[in-house]
């Protein structure tokens, strides 16, 4: 890794002139970077020598983390034609985000000195400069167990007109709706999950509630 860092501050040195791989790659045993003037080539330095090579496709870039020719990353057109709804980080700036509705991109900024957090997801306190978030401290909290009556449960199967949330989807406790402004998209939990009723959102089934078990007496 203080290789690749070395490498790209030599190569950012000499882009005003033309590039010598021999000198950038001087004492480097084995080493591989990309080419900051086209993404679709890197540069290899074995024993001393650099070599510039292409990915084998024209869209592809070099990720020198994965030290490959990858796909790059969907544009927000893309990306929102795919996922329909949601918040999803920006590719080339991390206090941007990406907000899909109806299949259609929204570009926002985070808050001063806040970067977005695909976690949560949403912005939250970190350094803009490394995009690095801060670290959010570990609360032990002691949690007191109530047993909830179905009795003290509405359930509706009906997408409110404005707004967010999760609805539960009928007879079957495994799927449920993502509502958008009163629009119901179809989503699945993940395997060995079920839709908890009470907090909205998929959980183990020993500590989760479905709205199928529930029945008025």
């Amino acid at each position: 890794m203080k290789n690749i860092f070395l490498l790209l501050l030599i190569l950012y040195k000499t882009l005003a002139k033309e590039i010598d791989l021999n000198e950038i790659c001087r004492g480097i045993f084995f080493e591989a970077v990309s080419n900051p003037n086209n993404s679709n080539q890197f540069f290899t330095c074995v024993q001393g020598k650099g070599t510039i090579v292409d990915c084998s496709q024209e869209d592809e870039i070099f990720d020198p983390l994965l030290v490959a020719c990858v796909p790059p990353p969907p544009t927000p057109e893309v990306l929102c034609y795919e996922k329909g709804f949601g918040w999803f980080p920006h590719n080339d700036d991390c206090t941007l985000y990406i907000v899909c509705e109806f299949s259609r991109p929204i570009i926002r900024r985070c808050p001063v000195n806040t970067l977005f957090n695909p976690s949560l997801p949403g912005c939250a306190s970190g350094n803009v400069e490394t995009c690095t978030l801060d670290d959010i401290p570990i609360v032990t909290t002691t949690i007191r167990t109530t047993t909830i009556s179905s009795n003290d449960i509405n359930v509706s199967f009906v997408c409110p007109s404005s707004g967010s949330g999760n609805i539960p989807y009928k007879n079957d406790c495994s799927r449920y709706y993502e509502c958008v402004l009163g629009i119901r998209n179809p989503r699945t939990c993940s395997d060995g999950e079920i839709f908890d009723v009470v907090t909205g959102r998929c959980d183990d089934p020993d500590i989760s509630l479905c709205a199928e078990n529930i029945r008025c007496t």
